[in-house]
């Protein structure tokens, strides 16, 4: 029984975390992208944009129209960024009278990720993707390697390795 105790105590000890220094060490990350991205402007990609909003988004209303389905087009003007929800009971990709599958091809290659999921029975896509160019605007090299060696050493000081490499 004592074994068993000490084995559930070194258990429990194992997964002990301290969440301020999880947070502290999220923080950091969030800082070192911030100050990565704080490099770059964003600039309208008028051929992202012509191939979601001209060209997918329209097809898949025709085919919301004839398959039943639900589709959501949501873009952010300020970021460049966007999100098409699909739903509904059944989607048809591949039959003889649409072209789904080669819009479903275009829309995985253009997309910065995308889900399949099932929510109260009907079947979910949701796509993301961006609709603009980074431009590089301003050189904070030395602001992101001071900010690399605040996130490794705050590592080291609460006994992590220094195992992530981060790569602007």
């Amino acid at each position: 029984m004592k074994e068993l105790e000490a084995f559930k105590n070194d258990k429990s000890e194992l997964f002990e975390t301290d969440d301020s220094a999880d947070l502290e060490e999220l923080h950091l990350r969030i800082k070192h992208q911030e100050i990565v991205e704080s490099q770059y402007t964003r600039i309208r990609n008028e051929e992202m944009w012509r191939i979601w909003i001209d060209l997918i988004y329209p097809w898949l209303e025709e085919e919301a129209m004839t398959q039943g389905l639900h589709v959501i087009l949501d873009v952010d003007d300020e970021k460049l960024t966007g999100k098409i929800t699909i739903s509904g009971d059944r989607f048809f990709i591949n039959n003889l009278y649409c072209d789904a599958k080669n819009y479903l091809e275009v829309m995985v290659h253009y997309a910065n990720d995308f889900w399949i999921s099932d929510e109260n029975g009907l079947f979910v896509v949701e796509v993301l993707f961006d609709l603009y160019d980074k431009e590089k605007t301003s050189d904070k090299t030395q602001e992101i390697e001071k900010a690399k060696q605040d996130f490794n050493s705050f590592r080291l000081q609460h006994g992590k390795k220094v195992r992530f490499k981060f790569n602007p």
